[in-house]
């Protein structure tokens, strides 16, 4: 004699075997990725601090170059346009 509390009691010891089995997949495969990903984002924050050292030591060193650009004539684009249409 087959009661429907055993068929409850058997469907339902299945399906938690089924789901435990795959939080269980997802949980190793995401502590995977998160291991990867940190090991790149520990060589990325080293570099950000290293270039953000960088640029504090530039910005406060006594000895600034500054170059000086030439300035370029500039013509006025109104006379072109005028000596074009005559």
């Amino acid at each position: 004699p087959i009661e429907i509390a055993t068929i409850n009691l058997f469907l339902s010891s299945i399906l938690g075997t089924v789901v435990g089995i795959y939080l269980a997949g997802f949980v190793l495969k995401s502590s995977e990725v998160i291991e990867e990903q940190t090991e790149n984002l520990e060589e990325v924050v080293n570099s950000t601090l290293n270039k953000g050292k960088e640029i504090f030591n530039d910005i406060t060193s006594n000895e600034t170059e500054v170059e000086a650009e030439p300035e370029a004539k500039e013509e006025p684009i109104v006379e072109k346009n005028r000596q074009e249409s005559d």
